[in-house]
């Protein structure tokens, strides 16, 4: 059976939601489904670390600022979450982006399927 490849327009609607320089990523690769499955993979293991990571520091923050207010330690574990957010978010990608990626992927692995 050979492998059926995506139409230009279908590809540009279902990119649609990622932004530009993810949409030029995408149109300069070879669109695979191995590839789609580990951008897939890829994107839910960035989720997922930024909700083991993410829970645990907002629930620290909120318990450290009610029981100590404005104190040394609520100030470090702000910028403990501060650097790992802007870490993730330069690197990774923001948990929203992510979870539009694995839509998208998702969507055109589909696709590709059919």
């Amino acid at each position: 059976m050979a492998k059926k490849k995506l139409k230009k327009n279908d590809l540009e609607e279902i990119m649609k939601q990622l932004p530009f320089r993810e949409r030029t990523r995408i149109k300069e690769s070879q669109l695979t489904p191995e590839l789609l499955k580990t951008e897939i993979e890829k994107a839910q293991k960035a989720m997922t670390r930024d909700k083991y990571f993410g829970i645990p520091w907002f629930l620290a923050y909120t318990i450290s600022w009610f029981s100590l207010g404005t104190h040394n330690i609520t100030y470090a574990i702000f910028v403990i979450g501060l650097i790992y957010f802007c870490y993730a978010i330069f690197t990774q990608g923001s948990f929203g982006l992510n979870r539009k990626r694995v839509k998208v992927f998702e969507e055109m692995l589909n696709h590709l399927k059919k």
